[in-house]
């Protein structure tokens, strides 16, 4: 079965032999536009079904409380939330993006103004010191200029090479204190040096003062540096203790936030053509496909034990009574709606999407009429499906199952696809080879690396506060190297940006443009990551209730037109538990192969092209 050759539904009660001529009455995309897009929802917070209004889900909580305190994560959000262009957007399931926004925002402005202190301090210190040597000269602003100018040059081939300052000083003490003969030299070269450079600062009067300038330019530093590392940390108590996460307490504006909101109720998703090629699947967001599998074709045309002809099957009648069974269980954690997922390169051939207007954001919501028409005549590159989503009561734990009904004559497949979320952890696990998702005991056992320890935010303000005086001293050279080059990036971000819209714009105008996005915020973050025992049991207990209830419904359908099923049941049951034996025994890890997704491409890397590093 190929993409090509699966017919929909039977539209408008045309007979088997009639379904071609259906098929070609129905009018193309293009000539019948995308329905105009829905009135957005009244604002309301993003939580999961069940929960009381103004309870946070955990995800939401811990990132509103990271990005506070921790440089790398802040980054991530900016880059995954407020650089994509002309890309489309990912749901990011069980997080409330306007709250993560509006956090981030304030963070990032906090740590800005940080870093214009300190650079106005570096300034101030080489003016002084220039002023020491040289007086009211041009020399001494040519050197102050200079000096400036070759810290932010070393500061951006450290960064470019991904070499750390504790390394350079590794490399440079290594070098020197060698156990050869030729180390013992140069060691005294330098002691000799440095006896003759105390020497010269005790006698000279320029350099005494040089030396007090320099150290009271770290002193400040140090107290700049540890006192809004302290507010960060208070900040970031606040968050976890209080209810400053919930929507009524933060109001972001600008497009991102614009976007956000769009995001949450999308039922048209754009996802990027690698994307589709790798083990997460053209899903997006929706997280790691764990299981992929079709169901034996069933013949509809054959009759129960009844003497009555079987009732004639239609695909959008099958979609809508597998939702309304799924809405009629009244599970507080399960959503079910239709959804239509379509490929980020195939939307030059879709102008209505963007109605014209590129620079715009994409449409992300349309008629479910426009959905079922989808799934009942699915195109190459655009398909819709019944998506089942289960959420646990803290929201760290997401299931998603994708259903497709396909019709070919007078045989019926199922299409399934399961996808699952972890919990949020920071930092980032690394790809090591030893983080599966799914672990076994064995596997566990043979596991060398122990788990990364996550940032600790302390409930307590005044806990909170020395744990900032703490973090601010570790940090105060890292935090002092990186100064100017972060001011820099955000005083040329504006045309940074619009260089790379132009850039954007001329790739698109040839044709060569993937507007799909790659990978959600959550889902970048659980790359690689392993999966605590009792979350790894709900994943799996939600995703096989899923499919089970899935099966069931299905042969309550045909059995309700009068259709033999034959073995229909047992069949499915068994390929599902092949399936979760072949995940157990293979240890999936998130972002990587197993075999039961049945790919072996790797996923694509996070926005391509929109890192920013600072």
């Amino acid at each position: 079965m190929t993409d090509h050759n699966v017919a929909g539904g039977r539209l408008n009660g045309a007979a088997p032999d009639d379904l071609g001529d259906a098929l070609q009455r129905v009018t193309p995309v293009r000539r019948n536009p995308i329905p105009a897009q829905r009135r957005p929802d009244p604002e309301a917070p993003a939580v999961v079904p069940g929960r009381a209004a103004d309870q946070t889900t955990s995800p939401t909580r811990k990132l509103c409380t990271l990005v506070h305190v921790e440089d790398e994560l802040r980054t991530h959000v900016n880059t995954h939330l407020s650089g994509k262009g002309r890309r489309a957007w990912a749901p990011c399931y069980a997080v409330d993006l306007i709250a993560l926004l509006w956090h981030t925002g304030r963070a990032t402005r906090l740590a800005l103004t940080r870093d214009v202190l300190l650079s106005a301090l570096l300034f101030a210190t080489l003016v002084v010191i220039s002023l020491i040597w040289f007086g009211l000269s041009p020399v001494g602003l040519l050197a102050v200029v200079g000096v400036c100018a070759a810290l932010g040059a070393l500061r951006w081939l450290l960064v470019r090479n991904e070499i750390s300052l504790a390394t350079v000083v590794q490399r440079i003490v290594g070098s020197v204190t060698g156990p050869d003969r030729e180390g013992a030299k140069r060691t005294a070269v330098i002691a000799a040096i440095a006896i003759a450079v105390g020497v010269f600062v005790v006698v000279q009067r320029q350099s005494r003062l040089t030396l007090l300038a320099i150290g009271t330019e770290l002193l400040l530093s140090w107290l700049i540096i540890v006192t809004f590392s302290v507010v960060g940390y208070v900040r970031a108590s606040r968050v976890l203790t209080s209810d400053v996460v919930d929507r009524g307490h933060v109001s972001p504006r600008g497009r991102a936030a614009t976007r956000a909101r769009q995001i949450e109720n999308a039922n048209v998703l754009i996802y990027a053509r690698d994307r589709a090629h790798s083990v997460l699947g053209p899903f997006v967001g929706a997280g790691h496909r764990i299981m992929r599998w079709t169901t034996s074709p069933v013949n509809v045309a054959l009759r129960s034990e009844s003497d009555t002809a079987p009732k004639e099957v239609d695909v959008i009648e099958l979609h809508e009574a597998l939702a309304t069974a799924a809405r009629g269980l009244e599970l507080p954690s399960l959503q079910c709606e239709h959804r239509l997922y379509i490929d980020g390169r195939s939307l030059a051939d879709l102008p209505e999407l963007h109605e014209g207007r590129p620079e715009e954001a994409w449409l992300t919501a349309t008629a479910d009429e426009f959905v079922l028409r989808r799934v009942a005549e699915p195109q190459k590159y655009q398909r819709g499906y019944l998506c089942l989503k289960t959420v646990d009561s803290d929201g760290d734990v997401v299931v998603t199952m994708f259903v497709r009904a396909m019709l070919e004559r007078d045989l019926l497949q199922i299409e399934v696809s399961v996808h699952a979320l972890p919990e949020v952890t920071w930092p980032k696990a690394a790809d090591d080879g030893t983080g599966p998702v799914l672990l076994t005991s064995r596997r566990w056992l043979s596991t060398t690396t122990p788990p990364t320890p996550g940032i600790r935010v302390p409930p307590r303000r005044a806990h909170a506060a020395w744990r900032g005086i703490k973090e601010g001293s570790k940090a105060f050279w890292a935090t002092r190297t990186g100064r100017v080059s972060r001011c820099a990036a955000a005083a040329t971000a504006p045309v940074r940006h619009a260089v790379a819209g132009w850039v954007e714009g001329r790739t698109v105008a040839r044709d060569e443009f993937d507007f799909g996005a790659e990978t959600s915020l959550r889902e970048f973050l659980a790359m690689n990551q392993r999966l605590h025992y009792n979350a790894l049991i709900d994943m799996m207990a939600q995703a096989e209730r899923l499919q089970h209830r899935l099966v069931h419904e299905v042969d309550a359908y045909l059995r309700s037109c009068g259709i033999d099923t034959l073995d229909f049941t047992s069949r499915s049951i068994t390929l599902i538990t092949n399936n979760f034996n072949d995940l157990q025994a293979g240890a999936v890890t998130f972002g990587n192969n197993s075999p039961a997704t049945g790919s072996v491409t790797p996923p694509p890397p996070p926005n391509p092209g929109h890192q920013e590093r600072q």
